[in-house]
């Protein structure tokens, strides 16, 4: 009985194979022919031509990267072309800002650079953790996901630990000259919060090196998240009230964040209308796992 089955089985395949055959071949000619042109992608005026050029020059200038070979020092890799290209530009645009019409050798060298390396320090921080969040404004708008953007934010963190140097030895280096280190600390309590702040980022930056962040990476993530917590604290005790609502942005950054994936979680996990017809017994919360 199962060998007449089989063989028929085996009979209508064989008896309808050429002709079913031929319905998918005609389908899928038709298909392409209604739906194909003759140059998919070719511009058609001067500006789409000048577009296009540029765009296939920038993504062919984007590819190249220096890689180390070596098995211990492959995590020195640096970025990719594109990413270095757009590292420098940001660069320049924080030197600018550090710099400009601030440079001048007279009594109040020292305090001006310190001052002006401490607003752009500051005015980093809401992009730092804007890149840190895994619910982004920025990736929202810029239509991409948070792994695209996480390597911006280590760069920006880097940037901000030069700046915030560049600011606290100005300051410092000012008071040794006149000798009154001693009696600015007792008198101006901000110093210290300042001088933990760049601690913590100091040791976040170390923790947040490929060879460490890999080895407990459970301890890293808790750590990280406390870091930047009690970071933001020390800046905001730190910087003086006409600045701090560089601060509460970035609070507005982590705060969205949380926020919106609470939402998502619960959209995503709980029915207030559960319906029996497209869920077994009406499950309300979570997914019947199968």
């Amino acid at each position: 009985m199962d060998g007449m089955e089989g063989m028929t089985m085996d009979m209508g395949s064989g008896m309808f194979q050429t002709k079913n055959m031929a319905l998918a071949h005609a389908y899928w000619l038709r298909t392409c022919s209604s739906s194909a042109i003759q140059f998919p992608t070719k511009p058609t005026s001067q500006f789409a031509q000048l577009w296009a050029t540029l765009t296939a020059v920038g993504r062919e200038m984007s590819y190249p990267q220096l890689y180390v070979p070596s098995r211990f020092f492959s995590w020195m890799t640096p970025p990719p072309m594109g990413r270095i290209i757009i590292l420098l530009v940001y660069w320049a645009v924080v030197i600018y800002m550090a710099t400009a019409n601030a440079i001048v050798n007279d009594a109040y060298f020292w305090e001006r650079i310190g001052f002006r390396n401490a607003w752009v320090t500051v005015t980093q921080v809401p992009l730092l953790y804007l890149l840190a969040s895994k619910s982004s404004v920025l990736g929202l708008l810029g239509g991409t996901s948070y792994e695209r953007l996480n390597w911006a934010h280590r760069w920006v963190a880097r940037t901000i630990f030069v700046t915030a140097s560049v600011h606290g030895w100005h300051f410092w280096t000012e008071w040794v000259r006149a000798d009154i280190v001693d009696y600015y600390l007792p008198m101006m309590p901000m110093v210290k919060y300042g001088l933990g702040a760049w601690g913590v980022l100091l040791f976040t930056l170390l923790s947040s090196f490929a060879p460490l962040r890999h080895l407990w990476y459970e301890l890293f993530v808790v750590q990280h998240i406390l870091s930047s917590v009690f970071f933001l604290w020390l800046i905001y005790v730190h910087v003086p009230v006409y600045a701090r609502y560089n601060v509460w942005f970035a609070i507005a950054a982590l705060s969205f964040d949380r926020f919106y994936r609470a939402v998502l979680f619960v959209w995503q996990n709980v029915k207030f209308r559960p319906n029996p017809s497209r869920c077994k017994g009406g499950q309300r919360l979570g997914h019947q796992a199968q």
